[in-house]
């Protein structure tokens, strides 16, 4: 487990990022400004979490309710993140033959 450290740290890291970047950048306040860069670069982090907005969806729509389906969007934009960062650092540390003395 100790070997892989770096790869649970980056990914966690990168979840954290992505729920706070798409936290503030969905963020009322921030869509109802007139910047065309803030409302493209809105528009473009949620299209890249439309797999968790889908997935939320359909738990919301059962018997779980919308407080469970809101919990269910963040911690699945969380997951996915996560995931993209543990590969980012997968891809890193491979590169760099980071695993030969661990």
């Amino acid at each position: 487990m100790r070997k892989y450290g770096f790869h649970w740290g980056f990914g966690a890291g990168c979840g954290i990022g992505g729920v706070l970047l798409t936290w503030v950048l969905g963020s009322e306040s921030l869509a109802d400004t007139s910047l065309t860069v803030s409302s493209a670069f809105s528009g473009f982090v949620g299209f890249t979490n439309i797999v968790p907005y889908f997935l939320s969806a359909i738990i919301s729509g059962s018997e779980f309710g919308d407080a469970r389906g809101e919990f269910a969007y963040w911690a699945l934009v969380f997951i996915q993140w996560a995931g993209i960062g543990i590969c980012v650092a997968a891809l890193v540390c491979w590169s760099k033959d980071h695993n030969v003395h661990a």
